[in-house]
């Protein structure tokens, strides 16, 4: 098996969008399994263009290579809003942590309130 570099924050941030809210111009990414590179295409290649100045063309290539090349590039699925919510709140039940403070500093952060445990 052959070893790839992956750039970490690419990948976190492909499978972190929250589609529900990041996709007003719908994208998909995808890992290219011989360089470890993510490649984002648009669905609709004027999107391209609107969202980020690229040339229609260009997305258009882009998403026919992936097509011949389907082997070579895993598709990188983001997650509904709710998908979101129930991996924050199954992390905030589990046991991370035994420090009470830092729980309830945590909980705030992600869910935006207090603590229900008090």
């Amino acid at each position: 098996m052959r070893t790839i570099s992956i750039a970490e924050f690419s990948l976190f941030d492909a499978f972190g969008r929250d589609v529900d809210f990041h996709d007003l111009y719908p994208q998909t990414g995808y890992l290219d399994i011989e360089t470890g590179d993510v490649t984002w295409i648009f669905e609709e290649d004027q999107d391209a263009e609107m969202a980020a100045g690229i040339d229609p063309g260009e997305n258009q290539k882009f998403r026919e290579k992936i097509d011949r090349s389907a082997k070579t590039y895993l598709v990188i699925p983001g997650r509904s809003h709710g998908e979101n919510h129930e991996i924050s709140q199954d992390f905030l039940k589990s046991n991370w942590t035994n420090d009470g403070e830092l729980r309830k500093r945590v909980y705030g952060c992600i869910l935006g309130s207090d603590w229900p445990m008090d």
